[in-house]
């Protein structure tokens, strides 16, 4: 294949001009852009086509979209989208103007995939050339040659021309729906401009193949990049030599893999994807990325993906690879907040209480101290998330000689906390050795974290919580465990997004309701309250009446089965069950309202020995409230069974 070229992106004075006959024009979003039919000219290197992979050609089409729709033209900036012109009125009679005084740039249909395809030769986007109409593209085989529709990839086109040969339209095709629409990349008129969309293309649209084009590769590695973003980087890999085994798929940041880059990450392909199910014969190839924390500085940075072949190991850089993204992150005060402990989370803001019981607790000082910041909506590190389940665990801190990952020196700040997780068995790393310590934690691996560090036992189910977690999913059994113990609803009423980055927030709920800093919601609907005590035996108790029983029940089903009993099992699992109800069951007292390793109402002092004893320190504990200060009491107190979690 021909070597790679850089297309350049400099601005060039207008030297040519082209005189386009206004034909009629079709209203179905039809480009008429009719010139000589003949090959236009072109220089003997260009008439023989040069190699394009199929990625260079989708990564230059992103670039255009967003530019608006300019009869008979094709330029535009794909350095930095600053001047995108405006189009008004409708073809043939249209009228184009440049942006706030900067260079006139835009597009038609036919120079679009012209300059997309760089023939007849390599051009740069922002000069004019517009060598070709529709019905070159529709009748001639000049750079490209017809196929069927069947065989089409990303960055072949379909174009049409009606009857009269006085107009038509032509995109370049991405992928297929599930519907039996396209996904395209087109320049469609003023009204919708150049852009990327769904389009229904009717048989006369017919499918034509860039000469050159990389329709060979080395490896059978292959994908997407389907989009990245602040919060995610997201996208499909699959090779048909591993079937529906699970492909390793690398990101690098700031250039390709072969070159000077800022930043990899590697990943696999192993998420769940319906729409890739009948396609490719097997749905978990998805690859789902936080965008990286050290790279949130408000400054753009390029995306490169690719496909590691199993075999032979080569990188297959994915289609639609690479992508610009610029993200920063941070917070500053808000009104509302000015006498709170974090001046960024007003009351009643999303978890505002978890915050706030975790800065109490000593978990965290949040993201900044002068002045005091929380930073709720930031994605918090694998190191930071990790830091605060080892002091929310009350573990201490080890300081090994030889570190356990490659990535933790000694010298790192939160080195004694992630060899004290390492040595708790709650995480093996990120894979080769490595600990990832400065990436984002998705919600996935912090669902295990988090599961680990509060000795919560698995939960067992075969019906999934969430229809992006099924039964078997990677970390199935340690997101289904939160969702028994109503630690986490999901992202949405019925998804959890494992993939994606965990904010500051998210954190906070995790561990505030893990350990028990805050009371923990009632999200079984519909639960009444217990007809009696978990501690003692009698008619089965409704899941969810208490956390107390809840828990129980996620371990012995038939407790809160209205067919079975709360039987003395029931009562011995209350007892033994960690945080919601062991302190509660432990001394055979039951006159408790809830539990005194969990925050809630007032207890009186004669209910439990663990209640007499904190409220001969605390008295508010039994006279106003049992807040998180009651609770946390307790964890500590010799007469309490709540343990150290």
């Amino acid at each position: 294949m021909i070597a790679r070229r850089i297309v350049s992106a400099a601005s060039t004075t207008l030297a040519l001009s082209l005189a386009i006959a206004c034909a009629s024009f079709d209203p179905a979003d039809r480009e008429n852009a009719p010139g000589s039919e003949a090959e236009p000219t072109a220089t003997v290197e260009q008439a023989v086509t040069a190699g394009m992979s199929r990625a260079e050609i989708i990564a230059l089409a992103q670039t255009g979209v967003g530019y608006s729709y300019w009869w008979g033209r094709d330029q535009w900036d794909p350095t930095e989208k600053k001047f995108l012109g405006s189009c008004s009125g409708s073809c043939p009679k249209c009228s184009h103007s440049a942006t706030g005084g900067g260079p006139e740039y835009g597009a038609d249909c036919s120079g679009y995939v012209a300059k997309v395809w760089q023939v007849p030769g390599p051009t740069p986007i922002p000069k004019y050339s517009h060598p070709y109409s529709t019905s070159h593209f529709r009748w001639n085989e000049i750079h490209w040659k017809r196929i069927a529709r069947a065989d089409l990839q990303p960055a072949d086109a379909l174009v049409y021309r009606n009857a009269a040969n006085t107009g038509g339209h032509i995109v370049l095709f991405d992928r297929w729906t599930s519907a039996g629409s396209a996904m395209v990349y087109e320049c469609a008129g003023c009204s919708t401009g150049c852009r990327y969309g769904s389009k229904t293309l009717g048989s006369a649209y017919v499918a034509i193949r860039r000469n050159g084009v990389d329709d060979a590769p080395a490896s059978n590695a292959r994908g997407y990049l389907d989009s990245a973003g602040c919060s995610n980087i997201e996208g499909w890999a699959f090779d048909d030599d591993a079937g529906a085994g699970a492909i390793e798929v690398v990101l690098t940041f700031d250039g390709p893999i072969d070159k000077e880059h800022s930043l990899k990450v590697t990943t696999k392909a192993e998420l769940p994807r319906a729409d890739l199910c009948k396609v490719l014969g097997s749905c978990d190839h998805g690859y789902s990325v936080p965008f990286p924390s050290s790279l949130r500085d408000g400054k753009n940075h390029s995306v490169y993906a690719y496909a590691i072949d199993p075999e032979t190991k080569e990188p297959q850089q994915l289609v639609g690879a690479p992508r610009t993204v610029s993200c920063s992150c941070g917070s500053s005060p808000v009104p509302g907040a000015e006498s709170e402990p974090f001046r960024d989370m007003p009351p009643g803001s999303f978890a505002h209480d978890e915050a706030i019981a975790l800065l109490d607790a000593g978990i965290t000082q949040g993201c900044s101290s002068e002045p005091p910041l929380y930073c709720a909506s930031c994605s918090i590190t694998r190191e930071q998330l990790v830091t605060m389940l080892v002091r929310a665990a009350g573990l201490s801190p080890l300081t090994p000689a030889k570190p356990t990952f490659s990535d933790v020196a000694p010298s790192s700040p939160s080195y004694g906390a992630i060899e004290a997780a390492a040595a708790a068995g709650w995480t093996s790393g990120c894979g080769n050795g490595r600990f990832c310590p400065s990436e984002p934690a998705n919600r996935a691996s912090a669902a295990a974290l988090v599961r680990r560090a509060a000795g919560l036992n698995l939960v067992t189910t075969t019906e999934p919580s969430f229809d992006d977690v099924p039964a078997g999913s990677w970390l199935y059994q340690e997101i289904e465990t939160l969702a028994a113990y109503c630690i986490t609803q999901g992202c949405s009423s019925t998804e959890y997004c494992p993939g994606r980055a965990t904010t500051r927030a998210e954190a906070a709920i995790f561990i505030a309701r893990a350990f028990q800093l805050v009371p923990i919601p009632d999200c079984k609907k519909g639960a009444a309250g217990c007809a009696h005590s978990p501690c003692k035996v009698g008619a089965p108790l409704n899941v969810g009446c208490s956390s107390c029983a809840n828990m129980v029940c996620i371990q012995k089903p038939s407790c809160c089965d209205p067919s079975g009993t709360w039987d003395q099992g029931c009562v011995e699992l209350a007892g033994d069950s960690p945080g919601a109800c062991a302190s509660e069951c432990a001394d055979g007292q039951s006159s408790c309202s809830h539990s005194e390793c969990e925050a809630g109402s007032a207890l009186p002092t004669g209910c439990s020995s663990c209640a007499a004893s904190v409220c001969a320190k605390d008295a508010y504990c039994c006279s106003g409230a049992w807040d998180w200060i009651c609770a946390k009491a307790a964890k500590a107190d010799p007469y309490c069974s709540c343990g150290s979690n």
